[in-house]
């Protein structure tokens, strides 16, 4: 039975470190994507932004999601092989890449 009290805390801990994983990699994407789009097109005018329609903040997104989900299926892969042989260098680039997330957020928010 695959019931939340019957998985061991192996199978807690990677599945809490796909999450992570996904939590980190969607951001990133949008704010790629806005990246992107900014350097693209140049600054834009708040007003025509009013009048348009949204379908691109939410194919932005949808996209994101996507991303963030392929994010989450590596990293639980990762975890899974980590679990048997632990890294401890792992840790860095998680901690690389959450800041890379807060410097993303303060310069483009």
């Amino acid at each position: 039975m695959s019931t939340p009290e019957h998985r061991s805390a192996e199978d807690r801990a990677v599945a809490a470190i796909a999450a992570l994983g996904f939590a980190v990699g969607a951001p990133v994407a949008y704010a790629a994507q806005r990246i992107f789009e900014r350097l693209r097109s140049g600054a834009s005018d708040p007003a025509l932004i009013l009048r348009t329609s949204h379908s691109a903040f939410i194919w932005r997104t949808v996209i994101a999601m996507w991303c963030g989900g392929l994010v989450a299926l590596s990293v639980h892969r990762l975890a899974r092989r980590a679990v048997a042989e632990p890294r401890p260098w792992a840790a860095w680039w998680m901690v690389g890449a959450l800041l890379a997330v807060a410097i993303v957020a303060v310069i483009l928010p």
